[in-house]
């Protein structure tokens, strides 16, 4: 794209500093504007390319001027140093001076801006080149092969660079090596282009144009001469990155080509670049992009090479006239310059290359009323661009990463290749590679945490040490250390036991309290009727640890070896001997007895222990009933029981509770007990429930604690502590699947309620908590061996109803182990990721990249050997070219013709057929009657004999 135009027929040179680019111009030699003006000038152009506005695109008010006695034919601009910020402006001027200018000085406006001049030169001075090393030294060339070499800080005499070569007549350019300071080119008119060593001072090389004849083009200032010989070499540029390459451009109008030179085979070019139609005026080289070559010619063209591959990747607008200049930005090499005969400097940017004005060319021709202007054609085609394949190196990026599935990180690098041990003045072989291009991959672990727990969790279900695993979590993780002493308990081997223990319930330690009580009791006077308060642990502290429950002191195994209510009484020793007891007498029938009294001796009297036990309740005296019943049989005593409950649950709680537990109705216990005591209600299942009974009667108590949680938590109320006692209930039931629920509700809720932090991320902080979630989830599947039937199920069981609608109860479940698989292989952890993703039906898909994850996951290099294949994630599409679509269209559309058809016949088919069925039938019929009437024809053996059999 064209950024700015400086209506000047004038050579130019860009600024090296890095300040924002400016453009010195200098009035070419050889040529007039429209006016035939004689006035030369130096001018420096702020281009000011910030400015986008239309009206900017054309500069015509320079920053800085200054008029010189004589016409340029070369400019060169110095870096800058720390007395001229702006550098040094040399220029080559026709009548043979070397004119030296301070930059600062000419935008600043002084009137003192010629630092030297210099009139050592016989002829025209159209070589000018400052050393890219030493930019104190400046190479000069003109006329009669001279050639010197000027020291700025020392102007007084000029240094040659060895005797004068006889190959050289009128030098055209001059150019220092980019890589070894002391090597300098020179091409001259005469075709030929000599290699100088300016330390052994003397030519080293000479390359020799195929089709150059001495006598060609004499000057910079006949470039308007037409001759038949123009075979010089006009231009030469080294390469930027390989010290021993090249090129040369020839100002044939014959054969018009750029030369590839590699001095170690310096007897032929090594490429010659062909495109232009008539002779080339100037090269550019990028310094910072070997691939990219500026060529400018008589043909009023400038194209973009690739010297490389030798092909055309672009070419600028063209002019109306010879472009006789072109070169790059030193410090921006988005930018570059080109000056033509017709009276224009365009700055264009390689970024976008759509003319801002269109049709200048042909414009610029109507413009012109100069009689002698040759006539030039008129480009009405498109505008010409510039298309690089790749970009160019300093827009490539030197290092770059991306990531990659499974925690790849792909790392690609380009870096300048290591110098190499080269004697003195030894130059690198050509083909030696600049740059270093590696690609490492690596593996990235961004939650280093998250995988080492997975790991840890990993170990302890391959080692079977999940007991210690769900020690050293309760250790660490106060907030559930609840559950997990829970989930270590389920892993012992009496894990009833451990859960009572846990609640704060010790067999033996209220042992030693019943013990203690009735030592007390003991030691109260025998006539007293009032028994001590319990003390201590008899306290009934609800909600504390160290309850005690009263229904182990009905177990007379653990009450061995302790002091009992009977205790005071002295028994008799067995012995086989007989002794005679002390005489104690007695009445049967006392005076004092009542009527019920005697009713109740003669019922015992005569062994009807039945009927006193009637009477007995009756009269209410119900622990006499109990005592006469266990002499009357069991059936006897389970009917006084009954009756005993009966009169007696209702007003004594722990008779209530009695009653449930011998008559096994503990669910009883578990929907009318207050859930404040649901404690005691957990150790009284794990006490006397059944095997069978026990996870029933558990979960029948979570239902009921989460109720109140629900109804706790929707009035605004407090409730984490009764979900925390539901999640414990539904544990020790084994209810995977409420668990589960309520475990999900409380991780998105502590998401929900964790206040910002900037020292982690939000992924970081779902990550560590789903991995809390995944660790006791797992955890608890293994403690009671849980197995999902929608995973390994029997397809001929009946399945369960939300399954056969192909919903699934663990749904929630299934979503967290997809996104914890999808973490899990962020971090690499491939095998991780596979092992949960397996634990979620096949016929599952909660999202689409579900499919798609199964599919990389398989094909990703871990062992699938107990993984069965998933299928394709995508639907295949059939592409097909043009016409292949055209046919598959027409095949469609006769198969919907021959479809449509059949159709139509089918109905009339299908009559006929019906038609010839109802004659069949009629023939069958008459066939069948025309049989009843004939006689009955003896049947014989198929096998040629007698049935033995009858």
């Amino acid at each position: 794209m064209r950024q700015k135009t400086i209506s000047r027929t004038s050579t130019f040179a860009w600024s090296p500093g890095q300040h924002t680019p400016l453009l010195a111009t200098g009035t070419v030699a050889g040529a007039f504007d429209a006016n035939f003006s004689n006035t030369s000038q130096l001018e420096i152009f702020d281009l000011n390319l910030t400015d986008k506005s239309p009206d900017s695109v054309e500069l015509n008010q320079p920053a800085g001027v200054v008029s010189s006695s004589a016409r340029f034919n070369r400019l060169a601009w110095a870096s800058p140093t720390v007395d001229r910020p702006y550098g040094m402006i040399a220029g080559g001027m026709e009548n043979g001076e070397l004119n030296l200018w301070d930059a600062n000085a000419i935008l600043s406006g002084s009137d003192d801006v010629l630092f030297s001049r210099q009139t050592n030169h016989s002829g025209p001075v159209r070589g000018l080149h400052f050393n890219p090393f030493q930019q104190n030294l400046l190479s000069s060339a003109s006329s009669n092969g001279e050639i010197f070499i000027w020291d700025l800080g020392n102007l007084t005499k000029p240094y040659t660079p060895g005797s004068r070569s006889a190959k050289l007549e009128d030098i055209t350019c001059v150019a220092w090596n980019n890589h070894v300071q002391h090597i300098l080119a020179t091409s001259s008119t005469t075709g030929y282009t000599v290699v100088w060593d300016l330390k052994s001072k003397r030519e080293v090389l000479t390359l020799s144009y195929p089709g150059a004849s001495v006598g060609g083009m004499g000057s910079m200032g006949n470039l308007g001469q037409m001759g038949a010989s123009r075979r010089g070499i006009t231009a030469i540029a080294w390469n930027p990155d390989v010290a021993t390459q090249i090129i040369t451009a020839t100002e044939d109008d014959n054969n018009p080509v750029i030369l590839v030179w590699d001095l170690r085979y310096a007897h032929a070019p090594e490429k010659t670049l062909s495109g232009h139609t008539k002779g080339i005026l100037s090269l550019s080289w990028c310094q910072q992009d070997s691939d990219l070559l500026l060529s400018a010619g008589k043909d009023c063209r400038s194209l973009c090479w690739n010297p490389k591959s030798g092909e055309i990747i672009g070419e600028l607008p063209q002019s109306s006239s010879w472009t006789f200049d072109i070169d790059w930005c030193p410090r921006n090499p988005d930018l570059l310059a080109s000056a033509s005969f017709d009276g224009k400097i365009n700055v264009h940017s390689i970024q976008s290359t759509s003319d801002n004005e269109s049709g200048s060319a042909g414009h610029a021709i109507q413009e012109s009323h100069d009689p002698f202007a040759p006539q030039q054609y008129q480009s009405q085609g498109p505008t010409a661009t510039i298309s690089l394949k790749q970009p160019p190196k300093w827009l490539r990026r030197p290092v770059g990463a991306t990531f990659g599935f499974g925690g790849k990180l792909a790392i690609f690098r380009n870096r300048p290749a290591p110098p190499m041990n080269l004697p003195p003045g030894a130059v690198a072989p050509a083909g030696v590679p600049t740059n270093i291009s590696s690609v490492t991959l690596v593996n990235v672990v961004t939650e280093p945490e998250i995988a080492q727990r997975a790991a840890d969790l990993e170990r302890a279900l391959e080692t079977k040490t999940l007991d210690k695993f769900c020690e050293g979590r309760s250790q660490t993780d106060q907030t559930t250390a609840e559950y997990w002493t829970v989930l270590r308990a389920l892993f012992e081997a009496n894990p009833r036991e451990q859960l009572v223990h846990h609640l704060g319930f010790d067999r033996q330690e209220m042992v030693n309290q019943v013990a203690a009580l009735t030592q007390q009791m003991s030691l109260n006077s025998n006539n007293s009727v009032t028994s001590p308060k319990p003390e201590g642990g008899l306290q009934n502290h609800r909600g504390s640890t160290t309850d005690m429950n009263a229904l182990f002191s009905g177990s007379n195994a653990d009450l061995q070896g302790s002091e009992d209510a009977f205790g005071n009484y002295p028994t008799a020793a067995p012995t086989s001997e007989f002794k005679v007891k002390p005489s104690i007498p007695f009445h049967i029938y006392p005076a004092s007895d009542t009527d019920i009294d005697k009713k109740i001796t003669r019922c015992i009297v005569a062994g009807d222990f039945d009927s006193a036990v009637n009477v007995c309740l009756h009269d209410g005296r119900l622990s006499d009933a109990l005592v006469l019943a266990i002499c009357g049989g069991p059936e006897l005593l389970e009917r006084t029981q009954k009756a005993y409950f009966e009169r007696r649950a209702a007003s004594t709680p722990y008779i209530r509770l009695l009653q449930s537990v011998v008559t096994g109705d503990l669910e009883d216990v578990v929907r009318n007990a207050d859930l404040v005591d649901w404690q005691e209600i957990v150790v009284i299942l794990c006490t006397f429930a059944r095997p069978d009974d026990f996870g029933k009667l558990c979960e029948s108590l979570g239902n009921r604690l989460e109720e109140q949680w629900m109804a706790k938590a929707q009035a605004g109320e407090p409730a984490d502590e009764i979900r925390c006692n539901t999640v414990l209930c539904y544990l020790a039931a084994g209810n995977l699947e409420r668990v589960v629920s309520i475990w999900i509700q409380e991780q998105e809720q502590e998401l929900a309620l964790s206040g910002y932090d900037p020292s982690t991320s939000e992924y970081e902080r779902n990550a560590r908590s789903l991995q809390a979630f995944i660790e006791k989830v797992t955890v608890f599947r293994k403690a009671i061996d849980y197995v999902d039937v929608a995973i390994s199920g029997n397809p001929n069981e009946d399945q369960p109803e939300e399954q056969q609608d192909g919903h699934h109860k663990l749904a929630a479940l299934y979503d967290k182990y997809t996104e914890y698989a999808e973490i899990m292989a962020a971090q690499g952890r491939l095998s991780t990721a596979i092992e949960f993703l397996n634990l979620t039906p096949v016929d599952y898909h909660n999202k689409e990249s579900l499919a798609v994850m199964r599919d990389r996951l398989y094909h990703s290099g871990v062992d699938v050997s107990k993984v069965p294949a998933p299928e394709f994630p995508f639907e295949p599409l059939f592409v097909m070219g043009e016409g292949e679509y055209q046919q598959q269209q027409q095949y469609g559309q006769q198969q919907q013709h021959n479809q449509y058809q059949h159709n139509q016949y089918q109905p009339q088919q299908q009559q006929q057929q019906q038609h010839s069925q109802y004659q069949s039938n009629q023939y069958q019929n008459t066939q069948y009657q025309a049989n009843q009437y004939q006689p009955q024809q003896a049947q014989q053996n198929p096998y040629g004999a007698q049935n033995p059999y009858g």
